[in-house]
């Protein structure tokens, strides 16, 4: 979890230079043999200001950017182009959903383009302590704020997720 936290300050820290990932996933996150977390692979990042952005490739409107397993319902919206930061708190807390219960918050990977975007908008996933009974309370809560439907319910920042984070480790 300590390493989770970590992810959590490097995600902040790519946020803070304006640029959002938009395809966090276990399979972008390396740890060191010091076991220091690593984010790789931005081929797919967003710069979030202006001047950056003129400088960044451009993606076609319509194009799902990202592993749907772990996008946020507003980036899987095919016209959709307001994408914040709030995408990869999403993706964060599907990966600490996968670490604390060892399965996805939604099966997505055998259903049609169409229906795998319908389940992210729209299903609510199962309650952690329903899958393990250990993962309930406070790290529960956590879990769920991050993968909150309505980004305006999620974390504000990644900075904020891993201060939730922390503190829990630390009670």
């Amino acid at each position: 979890m300590r390493s989770f936290q970590r992810v959590c300050d490097a995600v902040a820290f790519s946020h803070s230079q304006g640029v959002i990932h938009r395809d966090l996933k276990p399979g972008n996150i390396l740890v060191t043999g010091r076991g220091v977390p690593k984010v790789i692979d931005f081929g797919v990042a967003k710069a979030t200001s202006m001047e950056l952005t003129e400088r960044s490739f451009c993606t076609e409107t319509g194009q799902l950017i990202g592993t749907p397993e772990y996008m946020s319902p507003e980036q899987a919206d095919l016209g959709g182009t307001d994408i914040d930061t709030r995408s990869d708190v999403y993706a964060l807390g599907v990966i600490l959903y996968e670490l604390l219960c060892e399965q996805l918050p939604y099966n997505v990977k055998q259903k049609a383009l169409h229906e795998a975007i319908r389940v992210i908008q729209e299903d609510r996933p199962d309650r952690p302590s329903t899958i393990t009974r250990v993962i309930r309370g406070d790290i529960e809560t956590i879990t769920l704020k991050a993968i909150e439907k309505q980004r305006d319910r999620r974390y504000d920042s990644a900075a904020s997720f891993g201060r939730d984070i922390k503190r829990y480790l630390d009670s």
